[in-house]
């Protein structure tokens, strides 16, 4: 079993030596260099002996004397198959050859070549691409007779590119670290610092959400001369993936992990509300369109049909309204959410009702709940704005029939909607309409023309009426010291005319009023 695994090893070991590439070798004309190979040499041979001499000097030990300027291949064998491919250059003094590459090189000044010993050897900075890969196609003629020291670091054309990029989407751009917690780093804004000692770039932003993360990693990956590799990740795997002079770089990109407020409202309102909100045709109504656009609202009329937003925090829309006509505001309250928690939150008013079970031996209840109920996850979106995934459901309970029967009604609406920050979304998402009509009067005579019209009468009502949400999100931000300053003192009264109903406006069209009103009766 020994000799069957040791006689894989080896097979493996031969299938390496031999797969392994050809090895470049470069000697001055008239001088000698050691080379060691990867086995014991058994044979070798050079296929052309009057540009190189090659020797044997025992073990895995050969020696190479360039004899005349130009190339030859070398094939040396070991035990067991083994085998490696040498391809020799032989060039001429390094005093002519500095003088050839310096010739070849001269588009590329950041680069210095000098004699040390045996070799050339190159040092300076290549700040662009191109002259970098012109560099690297120059030394592949030369062998190993040039040792190259010169680095890549990008110079302020290609920064100064990152940066348009970067603000292409709708990134800020600083070249210098943060400082302090990330918590505390300002939003949308990328901090680049280049140490060009460690030959390292690091990466800091503080980010809203998943989308912008993958757009500064769309960014960075787009750039030839980075190797990107995951947050905190070592990136030399990536920078070998990529050209030898990458620039490695270290990601600090966190998601922000501030908490959203959301502050949350509701009340049922109709259309005499509508109407005590003022009359949107009269021409002294002029009040920036916040009241058209809260009529628009409830008459079905809204942005996207029964979304609006209006500049004010929940607070001040709730006191905007009280303060001209309508504050039956059923209830408020607030809830809280992480950004982007899959969690998210959940505001209800209501309560639950026990019922007991039909039909049971002994006293069994069954909890019913019913209310109003906002259930909301989401996250920053922008700067100033949020993107919500709002449920709301609304239900009720009532009795039914001659029994103890229960009938539970629920209506339930799935919106997403974007919320700016500390102003009041309006959300108008179930509506009822309830249109009676009934005659009352003396039978027969109260259908009877013109007669009709002293001893019978009407009755009529029509009921529109809409559930109406309000949401107003908040960030909670330790850097702000609390919210983001939402306004709740605004307050815009309606002016008199504008806030004057139908019914005030067709009693002053009336001729006579108080005792003689009835007179009106025969005005046309």
């Amino acid at each position: 079993m020994k000799r069957l695994a040791l006689a894989a090893a080896a097979a493996a070991f031969a299938l390496f030596a031999q797969a392994k590439e050809i090895e470049q070798i470069s000697v001055v004309e008239g001088e000698s260099t050691t080379i060691t190979t990867p086995f014991a040499v058994k044979s070798y041979a050079p296929s052309n002996k009057d540009v190189a001499r090659v020797e044997a000097l025992g073990g895995a030990s050969m020696r190479i004397t360039g004899l005349k300027r130009g190339r030859c291949d070398l094939d040396v064998l070991g035990d067991n198959s083994l085998a490696q491919k040498y391809e020799i250059t032989v060039v001429g003094d390094l005093a002519s050859v500095l003088e050839t590459l310096t010739m070849d090189l001269d588009t590329v000044p950041e680069v210095r070549a000098e004699i040390r010993g045996n070799f050339i050897r190159l040092d300076g900075e290549v700040s662009s691409i191109q002259k970098w890969e012109y560099l690297e196609k120059v030394l592949a003629n030369y062998g190993k007779v040039v040792k190259n020291f010169a680095v890549f670091s990008p110079g302020p054309e290609i920064l100064l590119r990152l940066k348009e990029t970067f603000a292409q989407k709708g990134f800020e751009t600083q070249f210098r670290p943060f400082a302090g917690e990330p918590e505390k780093w300002p939003m949308n804004t990328v901090a680049l610092d280049l140490n060009k000692r460690t030959r390292i770039l690091s990466v800091q932003s503080r980010l809203m959400n998943a989308q912008q993360r993958a757009a500064v990693m769309t960014v960075l990956r787009g750039e030839p001369w980075l190797a990107v590799a995951e947050d905190g990740a070592d990136s030399s795997k990536a920078q070998a993936e990529r050209r030898p002079y990458a620039i490695s770089t270290i990601l600090t990109l966190p998601i922000d992990s501030s908490v959203i407020r959301l502050s949350v409202a509701y009340m049922v309102i109709g259309e005499s509300d509508i109407r005590s909100l003022g009359d949107v045709n009269n021409e002294g109504f002029v009040l920036d369109g916040v009241f058209n656009t809260i009529q628009g609202l409830l008459r079905g009329q809204g942005n996207h049909g029964n979304v609006a937003t209006l500049n004010l925090g929940l607070n001040g829309v709730v006191k905007l309204l009280g303060e001209n006509g309508i504050n039956r505001v059923s209830e408020k309250g607030y809830t809280t959410f992480g950004n982007w928690d899959e969690k998210g939150a959940r505001f209800k008013s209501g309560g639950v009702l026990n019922v007991r079970v039909s039909g049971a031996e002994v006293a069994d209840l069954k909890e019913i709940p019913y209310g109003f109920e906002v259930k909301a996850k989401g996250g920053l979106v922008s700067a100033d704005a949020v993107s919500l995934d709002m449920n709301i459901s609304v239900s009720s309970v009532q009795k039914y029939g001659v029994g103890d029967d229960i009938d539970k009604k629920e209506d339930v609406s799935e919106q997403k909607i974007r919320c700016a920050l500390g102003r009041t979304t309006l959300l108008s998402g179930f509506g009822q309409l309830v249109d009676q009509q009934a005659l009352r009067g003396f039978p027969v005579l109260r259908n009877t023309p013109v007669i009709k019209w002293f001893v019978g009468a009407d009755g009529k009502s029509l009921s529109d009426r809409r559930l109406v949400i309000m949401v107003c999100p908040e960030v909670l931000d330790p850097s702000q010291d609390g919210n983001l300053g939402v306004d709740n003192d605004i307050s815009i009264p309606v002016q008199t005319e504008g806030a004057k109903t139908t019914d005030e406006r067709l009693e002053e069209r009336k001729r006579f009023s108080g005792f003689w009103s009835w007179l009106n009766w025969f005005c046309w």
